[in-house]
């Protein structure tokens, strides 16, 4: 079946719809971009997943992956790496790295748009530490094991609007890359307003 690519994926080959909603039309498309590195730890066997609670700065109050930025040149996976152990307060130890997709976020009024790589992580060991930024803390996944059962599911209240529809794929075992229209937030600690149009596609 046709479909049409969203401005700024044109770059990527797409195998097929995942997701699509909102809006008709595309917000514009900025002119810079801002890279970053978002990392899943997800135990596989266990059907587990690790994320930080941010306590501060970016996205705070909220449920988010590990977050950093990098630069063109920097290895993606490296950063990816180092934000674990950082935000774990030294706790976890990423053993592999996996390309998992990404996100292309355009925010109403913004001269840049993220795109945000998303990367996996499988294979870890330690546990994680809280910091004075971040509380990480484990969660199951759709599918929990008998070792993950009693742990949590995820918040979708507590998450960035569009991540619901990105981790539908990402525990089956496939991997999207989608674009995040959203509103411009209300106050600046909000990081984006509401989900305005979202498309994500099968690579």
């Amino acid at each position: 079946m046709a479909f049409t690519v969203p401005p700024g994926l044109e770059k990527f080959t797409f195998t097929g719809v995942a997701e699509a909603g909102g809006r008709p039309e595309w917000l514009p498309q900025p002119t810079s971009e801002i890279n970053t590195v978002n990392v899943f730890v997800f135990d596989k066997v266990n059907q587990k997943i690790l994320l930080p609670w941010s306590k501060e700065g970016f996205g705070a109050g909220r449920l988010i992956p590990f977050v950093a930025p990098f630069n063109p040149g920097d290895d993606p996976f490296q950063v990816a790496k180092e934000v674990v152990e950082v935000q774990t307060g030294g706790g976890v130890q990423a053993l592999d790295f996996h390309d998992a997709g990404g996100f292309h976020v355009v925010i109403d009024g913004s001269e840049s748009v993220i795109f945000a790589k998303a990367v996996a992580v499988h294979s870890y060991q330690g546990e994680p530490i809280e910091t004075t930024g971040f509380k990480p803390e484990w969660f199951r996944s759709p599918t929990p094991t008998a070792a993950s059962a009693s742990l949590p599911p995820l918040p979708e209240d507590k998450m960035f609007e569009d991540e619901k529809y990105w981790y539908k794929h990402f525990f089956e075992g496939r991997t999207t890359i989608g674009r995040v229209d959203f509103s411009a937030p209300a106050k600046p600690e909000d990081v984006v307003g509401s989900l305005e149009k979202y498309w994500f596609g099968f690579v």
